[in-house]
């Protein structure tokens, strides 16, 4: 049985949970045409106040920026009522994002753009990284020592001395190491059901990396010894053995596990053609099974996890509509990628 405390923070989730946008209501956003009108049905929504002019809904810097700090304020408040090791599993997931400014930083120091490193960072820091100070180093080996978590230092040294300093392994040792930090903070919580749920996410978005090696046109084999024992068996001989993209995918639909995001991802890759279509598949499966887990524990630990993840679903969603429309993305075809999750 949860404790009190832990029973005030599920009905806490629950209550902070209608506070998400409908996902039939943002996805017929997709169909609006007139910036204004889009910009007045924000006006009632977590992140109206962050978007001030039709010209925000065109800008994609602004767009990545204020659609991120609602995000973060949502992470943080749900963050504040809870207490270790939930809230340690909490902060380890959403550190994702100080990974992703800290690839920004090496990017940045690696093309000689340290002046841009501040305009370039997205408004998410402190997870379990102090991104200001890591901001400030001069190069890649100030970097590497300002890092404090032990395994994201690791990840840095090993791509540093092993891989030549290609980005596209940076990308993959940074996210295998959050896996692996995320699967250690939901085995703490000693939650099989939890630990579950976040493995599958966790296999899904390094799955979502895998597939990009091959859009990339990479030789995949000479990566998977950094996927070995992260993705399951199946799907990593799937993805590893396949000759090209096309085939990697067809390769996953015919795993029961993986046949209706796969499906997807074909059909989305020939409407777009671009590699985010995939994650945005695989992540929708996740959102699913998470779902399904939370709605049979509703007064317990998946239900505090449901709300984190459905937060960063609809914040991936609705950054997907806003830069869909700037890229071009004619309404319909946006409308049938903004698919709802299932389950639940």
């Amino acid at each position: 049985m949860p404790s009190g405390r832990s029973t005030y923070v599920v009905v806490r989730a629950h209550g902070l949970g209608t506070h998400l946008i409908p996902e039939d209501r943002l996805r017929s956003w997709a169909l609006i045409e007139d910036d204004s009108r889009l910009l007045s049905e924000l006006a009632n929504t977590e992140y109206g106040p962050f978007f001030d002019s039709p010209e925000d809904l065109r800008d994609p810097k602004a767009i990545e920026r204020n659609s991120a700090r609602v995000f973060g304020l949502r992470v943080r408040r749900i963050i504040s009522l809870t207490s270790d090791p939930l809230r340690r599993l909490i902060r380890v997931y959403s550190a994702r994002y100080d990974l992703e400014n800290l690839r920004r930083i090496v990017y940045a120091l690696m093309a000689g753009r340290k002046g841009e490193i501040e305009g370039a960072m997205l408004p998410l820091s402190g997870f379990l990284l102090d991104v200001g100070v890591l901001s400030k180093a001069e190069d890649l080996g100030e970097l590497v020592q300002l890092v404090r978590e032990a395994e994201v230092r690791s990840a840095l040294e090993s791509w540093r001395s092993s891989d030549g300093e290609d980005l596209s392994r940076l990308d993959v040792r940074l996210e295998t190491a959050h896996g692996e930090m995320v699967n250690k903070a939901a085995a703490a919580t000693g939650d099989a059901r939890t630990e579950g749920v976040l493995r599958e996410i966790v296999e899904r978005r390094l799955l979502a990396i895998a597939l990009k090696l091959h859009y990339e046109g990479r030789d995949v084999k000479g990566f998977s010894e950094l996927f070995r024992g992260k993705i399951g068996g199946h799907a990593l001989r799937a993805v590893f053995e396949a000759g090209d993209l096309e085939d990697a995918i067809t390769r996953l639909s015919g795993l029961e596990e993986y046949k209706s995001a796969a499906l997807l991802m074909l059909d989305s890759l020939k409407r777009v053609g671009e590699p985010w279509v995939m994650e945005l598949a695989l992540f929708r499966d996740a959102v699913g099974r998470t779902r399904r887990v939370a709605s049979r524990y509703p007064l317990d630990k998946p239900y505090v996890l449901w709300y984190v993840v459905e937060c960063e679903w609809e914040w991936t969603r609705f950054k997907t509509l806003l830069l869909g429309r700037v890229s071009g993305i004619l309404g319909p075809e946006l409308y049938d990628l903004l698919a709802a999750g299932r389950g639940k």
